[in-house]
């Protein structure tokens, strides 16, 4: 996870604060395409398992089921 302060100093055309809070970033990687992905959490996440839990709708990552 990344977590970026400071995102405050991004307005918009009025001039206006966009975003008060820090942002947060999960990134996860497909283990059958190995392709990226970078979502945006809430920012009171402290953990990649909290975020990969809020992510997929309260599911612990250890209950996924593996396709093959």
């Amino acid at each position: 996870m990344l977590k970026i302060d400071g995102v405050e100093r991004v307005y918009n055309l009025r001039g206006e604060p966009i975003d008060r809070e820090p942002m947060v970033l999960l990134k996860m990687t497909c283990p059958s395409t190995a392709h990226i992905h970078i979502l945006r959490v809430p920012p009171e996440m402290t953990s990649a398992e909290a975020a990969i839990k809020w992510v997929n709708h309260g599911i612990h990552p250890d209950k996924f089921s593996v396709q093959t």
